[in-house]
């Protein structure tokens, strides 16, 4: 999103992830019209309770929609507390948590023996959902039964367990070897009996060309348009991917992506209407920007369990939108279920709420740490640099730790955020935190995080020009020319480095005593100390 949704979090600038979105596809949770279909086709021969339980529970399940199934199981349907079980345990479109999964479990498993007669019948959920318990048992002989389960509901065109068969073979689970040409292969006989999601998810091999098929952008693309054709909402909301971001040959046309998306969102795909959304917040050449219809098309979503949505809902309370007044409870209300789905955007937005200062201090510095930890370890990068910090820093809950610092800092710098590429290059720089010193490292780390746009990281990176460190020389004009682009962003010690320069008529500026004064009031009004008493000592108000 565009203005106060922090620009890299936008839905238009989430990139074409096509290995978390086949993750997704090989759990067999997208919302799905054909699923639902076949599920209804299944429960056609289901003249018991129990399968008719079942049946509405697995329906649900292939949503992708973890409110309606806890209203489910809360109904008193024990399969969707079954199905609970493997949403906390694995993090499919949620957390992991172990105490919910073993609640909802110690609920569930009340059905064995029914999901066990249903399974010799031939009900091919109940083989299913008896596969899914066995698959990671310590016991061998429970997961090579979950891959025969699993392979006779395939045997009768079961295209869930097609799907789950190809993702044991990828991920070599279940006593499996890792085989990508049989994933590819369960893949392509789901497709072939006309499963849409199959079909997209074929459809992603083909477009990155790895593992068991080659590189070719034709296919791909036909059997993306397949699998729209068969009216599912993610294969609608795919093609509309497709054509924002100009991807697998297509020309980029947002007016062709939107009429695909309201495809998608009339399919009740929620991903769409969140696509909706933002493109009515940001606006574009086509669409004039109307932020009350991007609040209700994120609603919308929202409603439907789509995290993303929730997210920005939540962000949108946060900061008062539109026709959405601040309102900071309500904001962290959908936040923490955006979280709760596992959105690790949400948890970090969490972090920073309970982390903001009130009367000088953190609101809730302990609620602060658990978010971003648990933002962290769900790969978001910026939490992870936060994590560095409270390592680096103490906390009460954190003993300061160099070590634990450094290990935070490499790993936010690895997942891609320019703050901790800053921060793991000073540790460079100094050989500090167990890392031995090395300066041309820390160059990199600096650069890196200079050319993303991170004010530190350019100051850093003009400081290493200053010194002619890490084999640089010495350089003057490129010391001015970083500081500046970071003392535009409110650094303060490039904003100190400027008025020196003007002082001291080097950087190719003249001597100027009045420019230099002005660079340091503005570091000082923003709270530079060094600012302030080098202007306190020559008598300058600022």
């Amino acid at each position: 999103m565009h203005k106060t949704l922090r620009g890299k979090d936008a839905v238009t600038a989430i990139t074409f992830v096509v290995v978390v979105f086949s993750m997704i596809l090989l759990s067999g949770i997208p919302s799905c019209k054909a699923e639902e279909q076949n599920q209804t086709n299944v429960a056609g021969f289901a003249d018991t309770k129990d399968e008719l339980a079942l049946a509405e529970a697995m329906s649900i399940y292939l949503m992708y929609n973890k409110a309606k199934l806890i209203d489910l199981a809360n109904s008193g349907n024990e399969y969707a507390a079954l199905m609970l079980s493997r949403v906390y345990s694995e993090g499919v479109n949620s957390l992991v948590d172990p105490e919910r999964a073993k609640a909802w479990y110690e609920i569930g498993k009340l059905r064995m023996p029914q999901l066990e007669k249903m399974s010799e019948r031939g009900n091919v959920i109940a083989m299913s959902w008896l596969a899914n318990q066995y698959r990671d048992h310590e016991d061998t002989e429970m997961q090579a039964k979950a891959v025969a389960l699993f392979q006779k509901a395939a045997d009768k065109n079961y295209p869930y367990a097609m799907r789950m068969l190809s993702f044991l073979h990828e991920s070599g689970r279940s006593s499996l070897l890792v085989d990508k040409q049989k994933s590819i292969e369960w893949l392509r006989r789901a497709a072939d009996i006309g499963d849409p999601m199959s079909m997209l998810k074929l459809g992603n091999e083909y477009l990155i060309g790895e593992g068991g098929v080659s590189k070719d952008v034709g296919v791909a693309v036909g059997l993306y348009k397949r699998a729209a054709d068969s009216g599912v909402g993610p294969a609608l909301t795919r093609m509309g991917q497709l054509y924002e971001q100009g991807l697998a040959g297509l020309n980029k046309d947002l007016k062709t992506a939107f009429n695909w998306y309201e495809k998608a969102a009339a399919a009740g795909d929620p991903a769409a209407m969140t696509y909706i959304g933002n493109m009515y917040f940001s606006g574009n050449e086509f669409l004039v920007m109307d932020e009350a219809k991007a609040i209700e098309w994120f609603e919308k979503a929202a409603n439907l369990g789509d995290a993303n949505a929730m997210y920005y809902v939540g962000t949108i309370h946060f900061n008062g939108n539109g026709s959405l007044p601040k309102n900071e409870a309500l904001a962290t209300k959908w936040l923490e279920m955006s979280a709760d789905y596992g959105n690790e955007k949400a948890m970090r937005a969490l972090g920073d709420i309970y982390f903001a200062l009130e009367n000088g201090l953190p609101k809730d510095e302990a609620k602060a740490i658990y978010w971003y930890h648990l933002a962290a370890i769900s790969g978001d990068a910026d939490a992870m640099n936060m994590m560095g910090v409270f390592y680096q820093n103490g906390k009460a809950s954190i003993p300061q730790n160099e070590q634990k610092a450094a290990d935070w800092f490499l790993r936010s710098a690895q997942a891609g955020s320019a703050v901790g590429m800053s921060n793991i290059g000073l540790f460079y720089l100094n050989g500090s935190g167990g890392v031995e010193k090395d300066e041309k490292k820390a160059l990199e780390y600096f650069k890196m995080s200079a050319e993303l746009g991170n004010a530190d990281g350019m100051n850093n990176y003009a400081m290493m020009y200053f010194f002619g460190r890490g084999g640089l020389p010495q350089d003057d004009i490129k010391t001015v020319e970083w500081a500046l682009k970071a003392a535009e962003l409110g650094n303060t010690l490039s904003m100190n480095t400027i008025g020196w320069m003007y002082l001291s008529g080097r950087g190719g500026f003249q001597k100027d005593q009045q420019k230099g004064m002005e660079w340091y009031k503005k570091s000082a009004v923003l709270g530079n100390e060094a600012a302030r008493q080098r202007l306190k000592k020559l008598g300058i108000a600022y």
